[in-house]
């Protein structure tokens, strides 16, 4: 059988153009992040995966968005889908700014990237043998009252701050866990881990409260009460 091929007018409508550039703290531009931009339905349906509109900054740090439709749209960057330069930095991950496009005037927005924090430690044992093992981070969130009397929300259910970037401890390679790129703030902490045998112990340990400061590390050790 032969194919049918059948011939059609195509008309493009040209839209407007998105573009700026990625800055770090001191202004420099930042080569290979990765810059959304999206609808408010699409961001809130997934943190991860905004489609196809996403684009690697330059060299220079330009990106830019062509032909884009009147609306409105979510512009950001996903740091821990970045270089690994940037993922292994204590930059965090900023919200989205509001775009909205009218017509075909286009719009410049620049990206301004600003220092974070850290934590690393270790998870042990009752008996101070290091586990493998890394650490739970939510931010907490001003809110209600909660069972514990504190005007503060359950952190561990109702929100985690997007884009830090997170590795478990190895004790075969004397390696700490470590979370970076943690907007400075305080946050609620509990060990994790991927080992069956560890997973409700550590899942049954009350979460601690820890402040971290733009451009510094926070040293924690975590000892999980019960035995795995």
């Amino acid at each position: 059988n032969e194919a049918e091929i059948i011939d059609r007018d195509v008309i493009i409508h040209p839209g407007a153009t998105v573009r700026g550039k990625v800055r770090d703290p001191n202004g420099r531009p930042l080569q290979s992040v990765k810059v959304f931009l999206c609808t408010p339905d699409q961001y809130n349906r997934s943190l991860i995966n905004f489609g196809t509109l996403t684009r690697q900054s330059k060299k220079d740090g330009s990106f830019e968005f062509q032909n884009i439709e009147a609306g409105e749209y979510l512009l950001g960057a996903l740091l821990n889908q970045s270089s690994a330069s940037v993922r292994k930095s204590n930059l965090f991950q900023p919200e989205p700014v509001t775009i909205r496009i009218t017509g075909r005037k286009s719009v410049n927005h620049d990206i301004n990237l600003k220092e974070g924090g850290s934590i690393e430690g270790w998870v042990v044992a009752r008996d101070g043998a290091r586990l493998h093992a890394g650490i739970q981070v939510k931010p907490v969130i001003e809110g209600p009252v909660n069972e514990g009397g504190r005007g503060r929300q359950n952190a561990f259910r109702d929100g985690e701050q997007s884009g830090f970037r997170s590795e478990q401890a190895d004790p075969i390679f004397d390696r700490p866990y470590r979370v970076r790129g943690l907007k400075p703030g305080e946050y609620l902490i509990r060990p994790m881990t991927h080992l069956h045998s560890w997973q409700k112990s550590m899942e049954r340990e009350k979460p601690i409260t820890v402040t971290v400061n733009a451009g510094q590390t926070r040293k924690q050790i975590l000892q999980v009460s019960r035995d795995g």
